[in-house]
């Protein structure tokens, strides 16, 4: 099912208006024995401020007893993590642009596209910042204005929850919202403005989040994800095979059922009809359209932290097992 375009955020200004350069180094199922508690003080991380993933889990982390597949890479470090984040600023502005381009004429279309051709991708180049995009979304961000398909243009309006995940795990950003609502960055997503105006003193004071906190965001996120995979089946968009004598739907009830109390124990969260609890209702109930965005923050949340924590060198190479 193709996710639901995200509302792009109103950009005010243009991040890359007489840019300049900036100093900025080039810089299935879920195994439900990971579900264990282990009980920890809550101590101010890095940056000074409490760990709020596991605030959000009271205290305790949901730590596997061993990934299923180990990471691939090492984890990311600060200086490849802020120019990935610096690099898909870029894109949520390109993606802003093809939004705008739906209402627009062919002539703004066209002083659009070369902006994008003449500033923006040079300011990328000048700060080694091109190379941190995949080749796909190179080649995106290359098309002229108003030429993304649907599908391009659905998948890239996502960008801004992986952004976010980038941002926080930077510690720019407090907290991630609930698994049922995208996260709003427009305060925050300034500094990483290219611009003659642009205050990069952030980025010398900037900080990884710990190692612990960022795994137990990561497996939050794994675990949610698994929630959209396992939904993705009920609704018969995924192939899977049941004992004889069984149906999808009581299989999948009953490993649902289990999961959701494992994650509840946890201190995760409170289920709602044994179930996972999205927009006030059952992860079951949700709507075609609400699926989607639900997935959708899942997925990009789930590839951000996997991309920082080693499961991936390229971010579209980045494993999203569950």
């Amino acid at each position: 099912m193709l996710a639901e375009l995200k509302d792009a955020p109103v950009i005010d200004a243009n991040p890359f208006e007489k840019s300049i350069s900036v100093e900025v180094s080039v810089i299935g199922d879920i195994d439900r024995r990971r579900l264990k508690r282990r009980n920890r003080s809550v101590e101010p991380d890095q940056l000074g401020h409490k760990m709020s993933v596991p605030d959000r889990l009271h205290n305790r982390s949901v730590q596997p007893n061993g990934p299923i597949d180990a990471p691939t890479h090492p984890p990311k470090t600060k200086e490849q993590v802020i120019a990935r984040a610096f690099a898909m600023r870029a894109l949520v502005y390109r993606t802003e642009l093809e939004f705008q381009s739906r209402g627009a004429n062919f002539a703004a279309n066209q002083a659009a596209s070369s902006q994008v051709r003449e500033i923006v991708i040079p300011t990328l180049e000048v700060n080694g910042l091109l190379q941190t995009l995949t080749e796909q979304e190179q080649a995106a961000m290359a098309m002229p204005v108003s030429h993304w398909t649907e599908a391009q243009a659905a998948d890239l309006s996502w960008q801004q929850e992986g952004l976010a995940v980038l941002l926080w795990v930077l510690g720019q950003v407090d907290d991630l919202t609930e698994w049922d609502q995208p996260m709003d960055i427009r305060a925050q997503i300034t500094k990483l403005d290219l611009g003659e105006n642009a205050d990069g003193s952030w980025i010398a004071t900037a900080q990884l989040r710990y190692e612990e906190e960022r795994e137990d965001a990561r497996y939050v996120a794994e675990i949610w994800h698994w929630r959209a995979k396992a939904h993705a089946i009920e609704l018969g968009e995924i192939p899977m095979q049941v004992p004889p004598g069984k149906t999808i739907g009581e299989v999948m009830a009953q490993v649902i059922d289990y999961t959701a109390e494992q994650a509840e124990e946890s201190g995760m969260f409170t289920r709602i009809g044994g179930d996972f609890p999205v927009l006030g209702k059952a992860y079951r109930q949700l709507t075609r359209q609400e699926f989607a965005t639900i997935r959708a923050i899942a997925t990009e949340r789930h590839r951000a932290l996997n991309w920082v924590q080693g499961y991936g060198g390229d971010w579209d190479d980045t494993a999203l097992d569950t």
